[in-house]
């Protein structure tokens, strides 16, 4: 009985913390600075991860108090520990930039592993580029690939594009116009603009789709409109 007492104890312990977070995060985006502060750093303690991350991020950026990047590490740190994917992408960051910290990029590649591991689409997406560059590790395709489809399975444009352009330009895949076609489509769509002028030219050249004028217009002035300098020369060219 005692056991079952105990275990109903902690459970109503980790609520507790988890609602101190919801309301610290209420009292931040309320400008209760110093208030957010001691409950994040209570529930931090108590091993609550969004805790510890929201008061990272706040140690990190500067914005509503002094900057402190070795607080902001320590604190990613046990945040990522405690299983938290956007803790862990940024202090991959923080190793990668050398941000406050002794550059280390395969401490980097680690961390966006595991990031990516707990389902965060940034760190799949930085792992891709770092297995399809190989400058910090061999190069490797089949994994740049493997993890910019979990990017772009999770919306991520970048990640959509770089596959394309895989597919497009025969990188490591067998190219596959209809593929590329259908991945910037997708990009496009999350308002990434260089993916719109791809998805244009592949309407002008008629690659994975009919040729089609009136489209290579609509998606390069979406391209345009996304804040894409090519898309927008070229939707001049072509008017």
């Amino acid at each position: 009985m005692k056991f079952i007492y105990l275990i109903i104890f902690i459970l109503l312990s980790v609520n507790v913390y988890a609602n101190n977070v919801d309301k610290a995060i209420e009292l931040r985006n309320n400008g209760q600075i110093s208030e957010a502060i001691k409950l994040f750093n209570k529930a931090c303690e108590n091993y609550q991860p969004r805790a510890c991350y929201n008061l990272a991020v706040m140690y990190d950026e500067g914005k509503l108090l002094k900057q402190d990047l070795k607080k902001a590490t320590n604190l990613y740190k046990k945040a990522c520990e405690l299983n938290h994917g956007f803790a862990c992408y940024n202090l991959a960051l923080i190793y990668d930039k050398g941000k406050g910290i002794t550059q280390n990029q395969l401490k980097a590649k680690d961390l966006y592993e595991k990031s990516c591991k707990l389902g965060d689409s940034f760190g799949c997406y930085n792992l891709g580029v770092i297995f399809y560059d190989g400058k910090i590790i061999e190069k490797n395709l089949l994994k740049a690939k493997k993890y910019f489809e979990f990017a772009c399975d999770k919306n991520d444009a970048d990640a959509c594009h770089n596959l394309a352009l895989m597919y497009e330009n025969k990188k490591g895949v067998k190219r596959d116009y209809k593929k590329a076609f259908e991945l910037y489509s997708k990009a496009c769509i999350e308002k990434k603009g260089t993916s719109c002028n791809n998805l244009a030219l592949m309407y002008y050249n008629g690659l994975g789709v009919t040729s089609s004028i009136q489209k290579t217009k609509e998606m390069l002035k979406l391209g345009c409109e996304y804040g894409d300098d090519t898309s927008c020369r070229n939707y001049e060219k072509i008017k």
